[in-house]
Parts: C-alpha cells; structure tokens; sequence
C-alpha cells in the first residue's frame, strides 16, 4: 500500500480505517489448491466500508509457511482492490473519499510502552 503512496500507520489513534485479511486454502487436488484472500476495510466505529477478495487456484503447499515468492504479488493486487473500495478518493494519493473525521473518540486500549490514548472527553 506504501507503493501506491497510502498513508499507513498501526497507531489507531492516527488510523482513520483498519484493514483486515485472511487466507483459506483448499485440499490439494491434482496438484493445485484453491487459495482465497479476503481484506475487510472498516471504519473505526466498526463500520464495514467494503471487501477485496482474491482467488485463484495455485501450486498445491506454495501457500504454507513464508510467502516469499507471492507476498508482493498479493499485497500489490489487494492494495489496488482496497483502493477500489473508494472510489470518490480524489487524485491525491494519500486521501480517500471525504475527509475522515477524526474529532471522535474511540475507545482505545493503552499499549505497554506507548504513550497513553488520549482520553475520551
């Protein structure tokens, strides 16, 4: 997502969406696995803003452990997905849509040696 020049962060309070993703994988067949990636952006509310889904069938096993040889070809197409998700993102590169607004207050939790969470006021 970096290549495509969103900004990203893993400090919600600076997060304006969160964008989470898993696998499944197929039982081998002839050699080949059914693979499927799904990313879920939400808004911080809890808010589903959309799915980018991948599939595609691949060498039966090439998904087990580290994905050294199809890590950037993944993230690369469900960065180009994600960005679909919002399609009035004007031609800025590190904004989507409308300006989020950050004036609410999450919830959120204190991470052990991070500075405290603002408080909710």
């Amino acid at each position: 997502m970096r290549k495509l020049d969103l900004t990203i962060t893993e400090d919600p309070r600076q997060a304006g969406y969160e964008v989470v993703g898993w696998v499944t994988a197929g039982p081998p067949v002839n050699g080949r696995q059914q693979a499927r990636v799904v990313w879920v952006v939400n808004t911080l509310d809890g808010g589903e803003v959309g799915k980018a889904i991948q599939e595609n069938a691949v060498i039966a096993g090439s998904l087990d452990g580290e994905w050294r040889l199809v890590d950037d070809i993944v993230s690369e197409a469900a960065a180009q997905g994600i960005e679909k998700l919002f399609p009035n993102k004007p031609n800025l590169g590190t904004n989507f849509g409308s300006a989020t607004d950050f004036t609410r207050n999450p919830n959120l939790q204190q991470v052990p040696g991070r500075a405290p969470p603002p408080p909710n006021s």
